[in-house]
Parts: structure tokens; sequence; C-alpha cells
């Protein structure tokens, strides 16, 4: 393992910069099944703790195994309670457990994704300043040791080809009830320190003075100039977020790649759970793809109650995945990070359900994107989830077997992409439309069967007519996000 994995000239897969050869990560999330146990307050839930109970010959035996089904990428994890702690003794002794995985992903042969997975530990008052984890996109004292944490990361390994990339935070949301006071900051620059020109973008001449702006409900309002600057402000949160992360890595490591752990929700066009503004968690792959390598999406069926059986949903959900492959194309390398099945989330009827799942996903998605990690190596001993591939005794299940064979065909090059007999069609959304209505009020969006809102309703409709669609966002500054940033530092 020489060269480093870089993005081809083609810009839509990966290449091992010393042999020229093509890279296909291919691959699964790694945590030891043996390493979960019970958080404490404020955040009680059963989580992994890698570092905490580490253990280096099931880590090693794991790898073995790994590399036996083909696997040539694994994706870990980095937590705040083990690498952003003010203790150096201690720090330096949780490095040296990451260089001895780094030895033995190398000694097999695969590479690896390092991935923030901050609160998998539990919290502290090394990490957070109030207990609350999505303080770290907008206060600054969180957000300073994350830059920490990069540059330790990046001085350390900057020259290790056995790391793939790092991705700099698992499933990042913005919350919706930012302080009010740096949305009244955000809002003078952006107008200028112009109420008069707020007032009527608004079309609200009841603001006496900045003190009197508040945060716009939590509902949805078609075309509306408040609620759409306040999506705007969440997008500009995010962007800001990840540059300076960004920039902090590539201070000191120019080598690695970096992407960005997606959730599904990071597309406008299917939200979370609820059809409300705050659905969309403010991170679209138009506004942070300039800063990334590669667009990194994590995507899970999420079968509606009233969808008898999950080999019922396979169908719909596959299309519903697509359109949200689709939306993150812009242009780079697409990598699904997480995908699977599991009681603990989808409800698979048998582990064949789950095989079926894994196949049919690399079907829809080899002409989209770039490479797929599975969700997850081995169910946990004693947790709720049981997405892995391996059981907690070690034994390779259906999927995993499925797993294998599907990678044993990518290796031997004979994973065929089809050619598309549709018709090329470029979907043109206005973006303050897509950011400010998903179709009505929750009421009126249970007309949109199991999608939830009118995007997805339309998706299907344009699929069914046989187009091959593309997405383009109309109505965008580009240079918006750069310039509100440059603007916000020097003030």
């Amino acid at each position: 393992m020489k060269g480093f994995i870089k993005v081809r000239p083609d810009k839509k897969n990966f290449i091992e910069s010393e042999s020229g050869e093509k890279f296909i990560p291919f691959g699964l999330n790694y945590i030891d099944p043996h390493c979960w146990e019970q958080n404490t307050e404020p955040h009680p839930w059963r989580g992994p703790h890698p570092w905490l109970n580490f253990n280096p010959q099931r880590i090693e035996k794991d790898f073995e195994r790994m590399s036996n089904i083909g696997i040539n990428i694994v994706r870990i994890s980095i937590t705040a309670n083990s690498f952003i702690i003010q203790d150096k003794k201690q720090l330096e002794s949780n490095l040296k457990k990451l260089d001895y995985v780094i030895k033995i992903a190398k000694d097999y042969g695969i590479r690896l994704i390092l991935s923030n997975f901050l609160e998998w530990e539990g919290y502290s008052e090394n990490w957070t300043c109030n207990e609350d984890k999505i303080t770290q996109y907008y206060d600054s004292i969180p957000q300073k040791k994350l830059v920490n944490l990069c540059k330790l990361l990046g001085e350390r390994y900057c020259d290790e080809p056995t790391i793939f990339s790092y991705s700099l935070q698992n499933e990042a949301m913005i919350p919706w009830n930012i302080p009010v006071e740096l949305w009244i900051k955000w809002l003078k620059i952006k107008y200028k320190n112009n109420l008069v020109e707020l007032k009527s973008s608004w079309n609200d001449y009841n603001i006496i003075d900045w003190t009197n702006i508040t945060i716009p409900p939590d509902i949805d309002n078609r075309d509306n100039n408040k609620l759409y600057d306040y999506q705007l402000f969440r997008e500009w949160l995010s962007y800001k977020w990840l540059r300076e992360q960004v920039s902090a890595i590539r201070s000191v490591d120019k080598n690695h790649m970096i992407s960005l752990g997606n959730i599904q929700w990071n597309t406008p066009l299917y939200r979370k759970w609820e059809p409300i503004p705050s659905g969309y968690v403010g991170f679209d792959p138009h506004v942070i793809g300039p800063l990334l390598d590669y667009i990194s999406i994590h995507w899970y069926p999420c079968k509606p109650d009233f969808i008898k059986t999950f080999r019922e949903f396979i169908p719909k959900a596959l299309v519903y995945m697509e359109e949200t492959l689709k939306y993150n194309s812009i242009g780079k390398p697409l990598v699904v990070e997480e995908f699977g099945a599991g009681s603990s989330v989808d409800n698979p009827e048998t582990e064949k359900d789950h095989s079926n799942w894994l196949k049919s996903v690399i079907d829809m998605s080899k002409n989209i994107v770039s490479g797929w990690l599975v969700w997850m190596y081995a169910d946990p001993e004693n947790a709720e989830q049981d997405m892995g591939i391996f059981t907690s005794n070690y034994e390779l299940k259906e999927a995993g077997k499925t797993w294998q064979e599907i990678g044993a065909t990518i290796k031997n090059n004979k994973l065929k992409k089809t050619v598309s007999v549709k018709n090329k069609y470029i979907w043109e959304i206005d973006k303050k439309t897509l950011l400010t209505w998903y179709g009505g009020t929750v009421s009126e969006c249970k007309k949109y069967s199991d999608t939830g809102g009118f995007w997805t309703e339309e998706y299907v409709r344009l699929k069914n007519e046989g187009k091959d669609i593309e997405f383009k966002l109309v109505d965008v500054d580009e240079n918006f996000f750069e310039m509100m940033t440059e603007q916000w530092n020097r003030v």
C-alpha cells in the first residue's frame, strides 16, 4: 500500500496515485461488537465505546475476517471522549491505539476512513460547553476544539496512505433554534445594516429595530423571504463550520481526501420525520460540495408503518434512494458511506430480505455512485441493532455472503453499468420554493402517500413518465456563502 487514493480526472471515480489503478470502495462500517455499553446522563443510550473498551486481539481478528471476504475499506470512529481531551498523556495513549488500528489495516490491505462519531463514548466537559452536541455548529468553543482535532490528526497521519479520507462528522444536522443574536448579526451582513431593505424584503413593516427580529416559526410558508433567509442562514452555518475544519486539515495535510457523512435528510426533497422546515438538516451538497473532495451519503429505507412488509416497500425505497443519490450528484465522486437494513430500523422479515436489499441497492446505484460501505460489520453483543453482516459470535450471515459475492464481482471488474434508454430531463427547481415549502401542512402532506411531501412524489411521477432526471437549482448565487463567511470574519 504505497500510494494515496485520489479523485480520478473524470471526477466520477477514485485512483491509486502510484499505480494509476482504479479504486472502488467496497467496505464496512466497523465497530467491535463487544465494546458497547450504557452511556450516562445527559444522553443515556447504549452505544459503542471503541477506544475506552479497546481490545487489540479482537480488532486484529475482526480485520482478518473483513479481509477474508474481500473488504478493501473500513470506516472507523473518532470520539470526543478519547481524542478531544486535555490530558496529554491519555491523549497520546489513545493515539497509539489508533496507530495500532492503522497498522493492522495496512497489514490486511484495507484503507480507512477516519470519521467523527464524537458522542459515541458519551459527552463531557472536554467536548461541549452546555451538554448539548448541537452547539458545535455555532459555538466557538467546541468549534475550536474540532479545529484542533483536525490539525492533530492531519499532522500525525499526513504521510499515511492507509487512510483513505477524513469524514468530518457523522450525520451532521443544523438545529432550528439558533441563538437569535447570531441570526441578527448574519442579517445585518446580508442586508448591509439596512433595516428598511430587510423590512421590504420580508414585507414586515412592524419591525422597529434589529432587536425586534425573531426566528421564524418552524412551519412551511411558501416563498416567504424571512423563512428563506433563515434556511440560508442554517446552510451558511454548515458551510462555515465545515470550511474551518477543512482549512485546518489542509494547513497540515494535503495528501488525504475530505468528506462529510451526510444523512439522507441533507436533501431538502425528503425531510426528516415531519414535513416542517427543520426536517431539512441544512447540509445541502450543492452548498458544501465545493469544500469537499467527494460526497458521502447515508441512506436507510425507514419503512412507514402503514406499509405492511419490508419486501413490499423495497421497490418504493429504491426510487426514493435514487432521488437522494441523483440530488447528491454534483460532479464529484459519490460514496454510499452507510446503508443496510435491520429490525431496529426497517424490519426486514428475513435475512434474505436484507440480502436482497443490498443487491438491489448496488444494481440501482451502480451508474450513479463510486463506492459502497454497509452498516455494519457485526451485530453488537447485547444491543438492539442487528444490521451486521456477521453475528456477534462472528458467523457470516446470509447478507454477509451476499456482500462477499458482490465484492468479488467488483474486484473482477464484472459489475457492469447499464446504458440508460430514458430521456434526459433537467428538473429545474427554484431554491426558495424548495427550502420554504414541502407540499402543505402536516395534514395536507398525508395525501403524498408514504413520501411525506410534494418533491419526492413529483420525482416518482417524472420517473414513471420514463425520464432520466438530473437536478438543477435555479436562483442560486454560487459565491454567496463564501462571501458571507469572509464578511462575517471581518466583523
